[in-house]
């Protein structure tokens, strides 16, 4: 792959499995396999998604990665949260600064 040393694939979802259409089954497949073959690493977003991906390529677990969502939902981050954050990182509060930004 143009001689790039490492490569990441990072996966938001897998091909649909309740998708019965011969031509898409196997284009999702060739296209999943490849990229699962090819990388270094597979990122998967949700626990769901690396279910799959184990499920359809056992031979590649050790490619495969999860990365949970680093806020628990039920606890949301409040205003006095932000401001603590913007101290630390000596942040200009006129300013807006994204760290990340994700589903």
């Amino acid at each position: 792959m143009a001689k790039i040393k490492k490569i990441i694939h990072i996966s938001q979802w897998p091909a649909f499995y309740t998708d019965w259409d011969l031509y898409r089954v196997t284009r999702n497949h060739i296209v999943e396999a490849t990229s699962v073959r090819l990388c270094d690493k597979v990122v998967c977003i949700s626990p769901g998604n690396l279910y799959q991906y184990q499920i359809r390529f056992p031979d590649y677990m050790d490619k495969l990665i999860h990365i949970p969502n680093p806020f628990d939902l039920d606890y949301p981050l409040t205003e006095q949260d932000a401001v603590k954050v913007r101290k630390a990182e000596g942040w200009s509060n006129d300013h807006i600064n994204i760290a990340a930004v994700g589903r």
